[in-house]
């Protein structure tokens, strides 16, 4: 018999189990965990009616900035040429206030 084919004779025994179940135990827990810490930190896409949000590269850095009520009306407005994600959320902002008039 070739030697490929003994080892594939071989019976597993208790400590090749233990130490599978170890393996797969770990892998488990790890992906478990890396799942739970995406879930917890996942940032929602939407925003709140009212609000504006948007990440921007600075001088010193970028920043991401949540921006709600009277200050988001004053930010579209002083901001007429922004990124597109930030003009639609402007004109989404305008609509909703056009509505409540």
């Amino acid at each position: 018999m070739p030697a490929e084919a003994q080892r594939l004779t071989r019976v597993v025994g208790r400590r090749d189990r233990l130490v599978i179940a170890v393996v797969s135990i770990g892998t488990a827990v790890v992906l478990g965990s890396a799942l739970a810490v995406a879930e917890l930190t996942h940032r929602s896409t939407t925003t709140a009616t009212g609000c504006v949000q948007f990440a921007e590269a600075g001088v010193l850095g970028g920043g991401a900035w949540h921006v709600c009520g009277d200050a988001a009306v004053r930010l579209c407005a002083s901001r007429p040429t922004s990124t597109p994600a930030v003009q639609r959320q402007c004109a989404r902002l305008e609509n909703t206030a056009a509505a409540r008039s």
